[in-house]
C-alpha cells in the first residue's frame, strides 16, 4: 500500500508539474496577445494612411488621364480570337 501511495503521489507531481509548465506556456501566450492587441491601433493608422494615399492618388491618375486623352483599356484577347 505504501508502494502504490508512493507511485501515485509521484504521479500526481508529475502532472502538476506538467501544469505548471503549461501555465508558464499560457502566461507568455498571454504577454505576446497582449503586444499584438496594443498594435492594432497603429495598423489601422498605417491601412487608413495607405489607402488615403491610394484614393488620392487614383483621383490624380484618373484626372491626368482626361486631360491628356490617354487612358489603359483591357482588350479580351482570347475572345476576340475565338470569333475569327
Amino acid at each position: 500500500a505504501v508502494a502504490a501511495l508512493d507511485r501515485a503521489s509521484a504521479q500526481f507531481l508529475k502532472r502538476i508539474e506538467d501544469l505548471g509548465d503549461n501555465l508558464d506556456v499560457m502566461a507568455d501566450a498571454g504577454i505576446i496577445h497582449g503586444q499584438v492587441l496594443q498594435q492594432w491601433s497603429n495598423m489601422f493608422r498605417i491601412l487608413n494612411l495607405f489607402l488615403s494615399n491610394r484614393e488620392q492618388r487614383t483621383e490624380e491618375e484618373d484626372a491626368s488621364a482626361l486631360t491628356t486623352g490617354e487612358r489603359l483599356v483591357r482588350v479580351p484577347i482570347d475572345e476576340l480570337r475565338q470569333t475569327d
